[in-house]
């Protein structure tokens, strides 16, 4: 495919190449013939939605994605973006596990700010379609471009960018760390899950004080937790796992790290003490 070429211009290489009317390329590709003519004949061309896209590559036999690049310079790079289509890109891209055009997009995204809402939320819907390569770019890029160090963004995007490389142990450490100075401002949701997390990874590391720190936080706030559930329901409670989990971790991790250093005494006590 020729460098500098557009969209139009492959579409029309086709039709003239497999000697096809319009017409007959609107019924293979089952894009509506008037939305063809606006993106083939109007000047500027009519905007290609991604699902356009996808069915005017499969029509021309190309590889899904195949025009992507180009979809980047036309419609993100030369024009406004908008995030009616930019979000339905980003979320195809990473499916096809297209990052260097995620890449090219969030370059252009992240001189206005106003984009960073938009962009985390995206990032957010990556994550859950375990998309995790694709959400880390979004999530790298709403913690280069948040303003507020005080942002519950901002700290959720350093637990996720930290839940995906924990189990990478050239990485975890370096991602705990990182982490570390927002878990205070994680919603009770991620809250627990994040001190857990700290513990095992200093656990691994043998750093018995940070991971009996983590441990006490642990232990502390779910019993906390566990206060205010009994005094006003847990509706407001939407934890990854069950409260009485996180309490027994913190128990279990603090009985470990005596354990660990030779206290035994110390560790049965916590054992036994397992009680909220």
């Amino acid at each position: 495919m020729e460098k500098n070429t557009t969209i139009r211009a492959e579409i029309e290489k086709y039709i003239q190449s497999e000697g096809i009317s319009m017409q007959c390329f609107a019924d293979a590709s089952k894009v509506n013939p008037g939305t063809l003519s606006g993106i083939l004949n109007r000047n500027p061309p009519r905007p290609i939605s991604v699902n356009q896209l996808d069915l005017i590559t499969e029509a021309m036999g190309l590889e899904e994605g195949a025009l992507f690049e180009m979809y980047v310079d036309e419609c993100f790079v030369h024009s406004l973006p908008h995030w009616r289509r930019l979000r339905p890109f980003l979320l195809r891209c990473s499916e096809l596990n297209k990052l260097d055009c995620i890449r090219s997009v969030l370059g252009y995204l992240m001189d206005d700010l106003s984009n960073i809402p938009a962009i985390f939320e995206t990032a957010e819907e990556m994550f859950e379609n375990v998309r995790y390569e694709a959400s880390m770019l979004l999530y790298d890029c709403v913690i280069e471009s948040e303003k507020y160090t005080h942002s519950e963004r901002l700290a959720i995007s350093y637990f996720r960018i930290f839940q995906v490389q924990i189990k990478d142990n050239k990485r975890n450490l370096k991602a705990a760390v990182q982490f570390h100075l927002y878990r205070s401002r994680l919603p009770e949701t991620y809250a627990l899950e994040g001190l857990h997390m700290l513990s095992q990874v200093f656990a691994s590391k043998m750093q018995w004080s940070e991971m009996e720190m983590y441990a006490d936080e642990l232990r502390e706030l779910a019993q906390a937790l566990y206060r205010n559930r009994n005094r006003f329901g847990d509706e407001h409670l939407e934890l990854l796992k069950p409260l009485v989990y996180y309490y027994a971790q913190g128990h279990l991790l603090k009985a470990s790290c005596y354990e660990f250093q030779g206290r035994y005494e110390e560790s049965k006590q916590w054992i036994e003490g397992m009680q909220i």
